[in-house]
């Protein structure tokens, strides 16, 4: 379970620009965080239409292109394949059934 499932959208929205103001930020790291913003919106705006489509699967998007995969150690492979740096996408365990969380 990430943030994302926790806290849902607002766990990284805006971060980049708060992060911005308090310290300075290579345009490069920037640019990471930014993406990151942006495929986190997309992975939890298609959480369902996901979940219906992968149960029981890892899934991680990036640039609007979902990955997937049984196990997360095979959706790190998935991403390395494709050329990607896994530690900066956002991937999320999609249940078949939404887990309940009690705090």
């Amino acid at each position: 379970m990430t943030i994302m499932s926790v806290m849902g959208k607002h766990a990284v929205e805006g971060k980049a620009e708060l992060v911005e103001r308090i310290v300075p930020v290579p345009p490069e790291i920037l640019a990471k965080f930014r993406a990151y913003e942006r495929d986190s919106r997309c992975l939890y705006s298609r959480r369902e239409e996901l979940r219906d489509r992968y149960p029981d699967q890892w899934v991680a998007v990036h640039d609007g292109h979902v990955y997937h995969a049984s196990s997360v150690d095979d959706l790190i492979q998935v991403l390395r394949r494709a050329g990607l740096e896994s530690g900066t996408i956002p991937r999320e365990f999609l249940p078949r059934e939404p887990l309940l969380v009690t705090l």
